[in-house]
C-alpha cells in the first residue's frame, strides 16, 4: 500500500480518536521519577531519548498512545524492532508506520554485534529484544519493553526500563490526558497487555492521585 494512503487511513481513523481523547497532547512531561510494583523503573526528561522494543511500541498503538507518547519523548527503534512491528498487516503497524513516516520514530542501527550475540546467548531473548537492550547501552539511554524475559535482562545489566503502563500513568500525571481517559486506557491495556492485578490496581491510584511518580 502506498504511503499516502496508510497517511490517509491513519488520519481518517486514529488521529479522530486520540484528538477527541487528549486535552493537551503536546504538553511536554516535566523531570519527573516512575516507580511501580515497589521497583526503581527511569527518571524522564522533556524529549529525551528512549530505545523502543516491539513490545511497547506495539501496546501503545493498540491504546491509541503511542503518537501522544512520541510527541513527547524522542523515540528510537533498532533495525530489527522495525521489522517486528510493521510484520503484521494490522492497525497497529499501520499507526507505526505513520509515524515513523513522518520521523515521530527514528531507526538507528547497533554497533557492537558482540554486545547482541551475548544478549541472546546468555538472556535468551529474541532479536528485537536485543537489539533494543544493545542500543540502549550504546546511547546510554532507557529501554521501553513489556517482555519478561528482556525486563530481567535490564534489571541485570542495569539498563533503565519503562513499561507501557508507567506512559499511561505519566501522561494523566502530566495533564496530557485527563483522568477518565487514563482509566480507559488502562483497561484496554489491561486486556492487551500481560500485567498482574497489582499491578493494574496500583496504576488505577496513581492515575487517581494516589502517588506521584
Amino acid at each position: 500500500m502506498a504511503a499516502y494512503d496508510l497517511r490517509w487511513r491513519y488520519n481518517q481513523t486514529i488521529l479522530p480518536k486520540i484528538d477527541r481523547l487528549t486535552t493537551h497532547p503536546r504538553q511536554h512531561p516535566p523531570r519527573g521519577v516512575f516507580y511501580l510494583d515497589s521497583v526503581y523503573v527511569c527518571s524522564t526528561m522533556n524529549y529525551m531519548n528512549i530505545v523502543f522494543d516491539a513490545s511497547t511500541l506495539i501496546l501503545l498503538a493498540k491504546i491509541d498512545l503511542l503518537r501522544i507518547v512520541a510527541e513527547c519523548y524522542s523515540i528510537i527503534i533498532p533495525d530489527k524492532v522495525k521489522t517486528e512491528a510493521l510484520a503484521a498487516d494490522s492497525s497497529d503497524a499501520m499507526a507505526i508506520r505513520y509515524l515513523l513516516d513522518s520521523s515521530l520514530i527514528r531507526t538507528m542501527s547497533i554497533k557492537n554485534g558482540r554486545n547482541f550475540e551475548k544478549f541472546v546467548t546468555d538472556f535468551r531473548i529474541h532479536d528485537g529484544e536485543a537489539e533494543a537492550l544493545c542500543l540502549a547501552l550504546e546511547l546510554s539511554a532507557p529501554v521501553a519493553v513489556d517482555d519478561g524475559p528482556a525486563i530481567k535482562a535490564s534489571k541485570i545489566m542495569g539498563i533503565k526500563f519503562i513499561t507501557a503502563i508507567h506512559f499511561v500513568i505519566n501522561c494523566a500525571q502530566t495533564g496530557a490526558m485527563n483522568q477518565v481517559v487514563a482509566l480507559e486506557k488502562l483497561k484496554k491495556l489491561s486486556i492487551v497487555g500481560r500485567y498482574r492485578l497489582q499491578i493494574i490496581q496500583d496504576a488505577e491510584k496513581r492515575i487517581c492521585g494516589g502517588g506521584i511518580l
